[in-house]
């Protein structure tokens, strides 16, 4: 006879051995499974991995894509000053404005270009592009604008008459350079280029073609500033120059 003191087999939450009523109480599952707990703790530890390789990768990428700007900029201008000394070997070894209109010479640098295109000495406009800000790549339909042009040009004056710049002219004179600089004043055969925070590569340098056939990217000082643009030692052979902006 069964102890009245003890509830009866079957009972909820009562285990008794031997019982074919009994279960076993269920044990309680844990909150949070092993996995997840270890899931968990590896995102925690490559969530500060993460930010640190970014923080390293980023600004490298950055300014390897700055070099390859330059670079494609610096040979743009390269072909530039290749295809005006092409114009100037035909020209009586003056390069233009001074050929094609005496009495109406060029005013900026986007007339040049797009004369130089016109007699096919250029093979696209793209050449004439820099990245910079407000400049766009020309679509290939239409005229040629500033906002297309992102190069600066160099004009000769002698006697008060527009002129292309002579071949005979110091190999040391840049022909070619990118836009955005104060006004170029060129004394004595010296010259600083004073580089603006809207020129194409703001403050930090330009890319300039020389007439020696040397295009190369020179690095400016932190005020911005490029000395000896022209050096002293540049011989103007009379002629005094300015520049032709887009």
């Amino acid at each position: 006879m069964p102890d009245p003191s003890y509830p009866a087999p079957g009972t909820p939450g009562q285990y008794y051995p031997g019982s074919p009523d009994n279960q076993a109480p269920e044990k309680k599952k844990p909150k949070y499974s092993l996995c997840l707990i270890i899931t968990a703790i590896i995102v925690v530890i490559s969530i500060p991995i993460v930010a640190i390789i970014a923080a390293v990768a980023i600004p490298a990428m950055g300014v390897a894509m700055d070099r390859a700007k330059k670079s494609a900029d610096t040979q743009n201008i390269r072909m530039l000053g290749i295809a005006l000394m092409a114009e100037a070997s035909d020209s009586d070894d003056q390069t233009y404005p001074v050929l094609r209109d005496k009495d109406n010479p060029a005013k900026t640098s986007t007339e040049v270009f797009s004369y130089l295109y016109e007699k096919k000495s250029l093979p696209s406009y793209e050449l004439v592009f820099s990245p910079g800000k407000d400049k766009v790549k020309h679509t290939g339909t239409g005229k040629l604008t500033s906002a297309n042009v992102g190069y600066n040009y160099m004009k000769g004056n002698k006697t008060d008459k527009d002129k292309g710049v002579s071949m005979d002219a110091d190999d040391a004179l840049p022909l070619l350079w990118s836009s955005g600089n104060a006004p170029l004043i060129v004394r004595d055969g010296a010259c600083t280029l004073e580089l603006l925070d809207t020129g194409i590569w703001k403050k930090s340098g330009a890319t300039v073609y020389y007439k020696r056939n040397n295009a190369t990217f020179k690095r400016a000082t932190s005020a911005g500033a490029i000395s000896e643009f022209i050096p002293s030692t540049f011989n103007t052979r009379g002629v005094s120059y300015s520049e032709l902006t887009p």
